[in-house]
């Protein structure tokens, strides 16, 4: 058990970390030195192991500030053998509990809880505190009303109130205030829906939703959806979707055409650029858009119009492609874009194993490309992390559960979860894996 303690002015408040690992996990058993960093106000405190455990205490001015801990376990040679990091917690003079989930460093492994159903087609999105999970299709293929969150800060999951409706791959969106918007996915009839809801998360005990104003011509499933403003979202598909979630309407785009693919959107000099790529995202295969215009990007290299990929914002700025299949067959490689050069850069043989339908996901140190499905079929069982500046390849990760079409988000204390997605078999999985830097 790590103990952060917090003094000021006479008021006194206690952060108790208890660490958890992955289930059967022996990662802790060689540690026999200990280090525990703190980012705000920087301090550092280090303790030998002495009769099987540790003891570590922080004590630092309570000023409301918000700080990371980090946790590093040495072997008794000075190697590092464990780490983890908690997401940016409160140092104030209050008590709290929380868990630091400790790995071995650079490792995909197993979360301490799995998803209470095994479903695929699920929609995820980042929250502050984790990631929210909707909707999603069972083994039997019925779509569920599922809606549940990952918390960071405990590695458990919270869960939500039902959707109003049971959906099979819905587009979710973050927006600000706790709010999350679902929107479209498959019914129960097997269709396309067109409803929407805003869900606040802040509403006790379980969250409440509010119905969005909708029209049945937007209806759709498995869209891909991206930020293009302060609580402005864009939904792909036929036709383009606009949803304002301070309205809390979705509406069709005026004069655009239908637009497809992996969309990642980048603020430079106050203004947002977003960037649509694929086989569907015009001819070029890459479209953007700079405030509200469109426009197709006649320098995008042809090994860009591609599908079963994704995209993630790098943290220089630049967004990368990777994985999916042109008419030539799944690729290797990856592309990377420089939107205030407005330059792409193809990266070849990036990808050890060739993959459609990876989960991908970048943080401020690494790219995490998991899974997918092979040029012969089958489900890959590896994960392939990237430098997340060189996109140099730094590990090759067997995963818990090799599966193909699953979600990676990364969190904010720099783990990206992977979750969802079916097996080797076809079948849906309930096991949560984390990529711990």
């Amino acid at each position: 058990m790590l103990i952060c303690a917090a003094g000021c002015q006479g008021a006194i408040g206690t952060i108790d970390l208890q660490i958890v690992t992955a289930p059967g996990s022996t990662v802790m058993d060689d540690v026999q030195h200990v280090r525990l960093t703190l980012t705000n106000p920087a301090k550092v405190v280090e303790a030998d192991r002495v009769d099987g455990s540790f003891d570590l205490q922080l004590e630092v001015d309570a000023k409301g500030q918000n700080g990371q801990v980090f946790f590093e376990g040495l072997d008794a040679g000075g190697t590092l053998i464990a780490s983890g990091r908690t997401a940016p917690l409160p140092i104030g003079a209050v008590d709290e509990t929380g868990h630091i989930y400790v790995a071995p460093p650079v490792s995909l492994q197993e979360a301490p809880v799995t998803l209470p159903t095994a479903l695929s087609e699920r929609g995820a999105s980042r929250l502050s505190y984790g990631v929210l999970y909707a909707g999603g299709r069972d083994a039997d293929g019925a779509p569920s009303d599922e809606a549940l969150i990952y918390n960071v800060y405990d590695h458990a999951i919270q869960a939500g109130d039902p959707l109003p409706a049971a959906r099979a791959a819905p587009s979710v969106m973050t927006a600000s205030y706790g709010r999350v918007i679902i929107f479209g996915g498959q019914d129960n009839a097997g269709d396309p829906s067109a409803d929407g809801w805003a869900f606040d998360t802040n509403v006790a005990p379980a969250g409440a939703y509010t119905a969005m104003s909708t029209k049945p011509e937007l209806a759709r499933a498995g869209a891909r959806a991206v930020p293009i403003d302060t609580d402005a979202f864009m939904v792909l598909g036929d036709p383009l979707v606009y949803i304002d979630a301070v309205a809390n309407s979705a509406a069709a785009f005026d004069g655009v055409a239908p637009l497809d693919g992996a969309a990642v959107s980048v603020i430079l000099g106050g203004r947002v650029y977003t960037l649509i790529a694929g086989a569907d995202a015009g001819v070029t295969g890459a479209t953007l858009r700079i405030a509200n215009q469109f426009r197709e990007l006649a320098n995008a290299p042809a090994e860009l119009s591609r599908t079963g990929h994704d995209a993630a914002l790098l943290p220089d700025g630049t967004i990368l492609v990777v994985a999916g299949a042109t008419g030539a067959g799944i690729q290797a490689s990856g592309i990377r874009y420089d939107v205030a050069q407005d330059q792409f850069t193809v990266i070849p043989d990036m990808l050890e194993t060739p993959r459609n339908d990876a989960a991908v996901a970048a943080t401020d140190d690494y790219v995490v490309v998991a899974g997918g499905t092979d040029e012969a079929g089958d489900v890959v069982g590896t994960a392939e992390v990237f430098d997340a500046t060189t996109l140099d390849r730094v590990a090759v990760l067997p995963m818990v559960v090799p599966r193909t079409a699953a979600t990676a988000q990364r969190m904010a204390n720099g783990q990206v979860i992977i979750a969802g997605g079916v097996d080797a078999n076809g079948a849906p999985t309930d096991v949560i894996e984390l990529f711990t830097p």
